[in-house]
């Protein structure tokens, strides 16, 4: 299966409120990331996020398509 690109994510994305299927379709992140997103929610700033995706060039990719609500 391989790395999803990032440019398949059309809209910002609510991580905040995204369910967990949606969650682990984004590139790099994954069912076991996921589950530590939704965990940790709620996110009041991506520093957070950042910590628990725990990976610096998923999180690259990601940041700017990610809003926090």
């Amino acid at each position: 299966w391989g790395m999803r690109s990032i440019t398949g994510i059309e809209n910002e994305v609510d991580i905040n409120h995204l369910t967990m299927t949606s969650l682990a379709g984004l590139p790099g992140i994954g069912k076991k990331r996921a589950s530590k997103i939704v965990m940790a929610r709620p996110f009041t700033d991506l520093a957070q996020l950042e910590k628990v995706i725990d990976d610096p060039h998923v999180f690259n990719d990601l940041k700017d398509h990610i809003v926090l609500k």
